[in-house]
This record gives structure tokens, C-alpha cells and sequence, in this order.
């Protein structure tokens, strides 16, 4: 179970120390830094160029696990995490949710 010390407020100041948590934040770590890298990329695209690009990293995924793609399975893995939540943080934004309604 994944949770943190405290209230919602004072769990980004001080997170939760057990094993799953620190894993999860550790794991988290390059999905973060390519969402952020790519915060505003396809902005102006539509679900279908979204589905096109992850479907793509998907198929790399499938090379990679076979050793047929340059990149390792586990950069491809962030890849898709990360479109995964700047497609969904796109879809919110265009849907006008305020930040307390998601």
C-alpha cells in the first residue's frame, strides 16, 4: 500500500519513509523528469496523434525487449508513462478542470 505520513499538505514536505514508498518515488524519478522535459510537446495535437505517439513507444518497447532497439526496455517504460501523463494533464486542461476537480 502506497501512503504517506501525514495529511495531503504536509506529505510532498514529508513523505513517507517506508520501502514502498521510497521505491515508488525512485521508480517515479525518470517519468518525472520526461514529463516535465516534455511538458509542451504536442500541446496542440488531437487524441489521435497522442494514441499514434503511444502507440509508437509501445512498438520500441516490443524491439527493445527483444534487443532489436537502442534504448532499454526501462527508458521506454518512462517514455510511456510519461506521455501517458502529459496526454492526460492535456485532456484535463482542454476539458477546462480546475486543479480541485481532477
Amino acid at each position: 500500500m502506497i501512503h504517506n505520513s501525514g495529511n495531503d499538505r504536509d506529505s510532498e514536505y514529508n513523505p513517507c519513509t517506508c520501502w514502498e514508498c521510497r521505491e515508488l518515488r525512485l521508480q517515479l524519478r525518470p517519468v518525472a523528469y520526461l514529463v516535465r522535459e516534455h511538458w509542451s510537446t504536442w500541446r496542440d495535437k488531437d487524441d489521435c496523434y497522442w494514441l499514434v505517439q503511444l502507440v509508437e513507444e509501445v512498438g520500441e518497447l516490443a524491439q527493445s525487449l527483444v534487443g532489436e532497439h537502442e534504448h532499454e526496455p526501462e527508458l521506454e517504460l518512462a517514455q510511456i508513462a510519461s506521455i501517458c501523463v502529459n496526454w492526460l494533464a492535456m485532456r484535463q486542461r482542454a476539458l477546462g478542470l480546475a486543479d480541485d476537480q481532477r
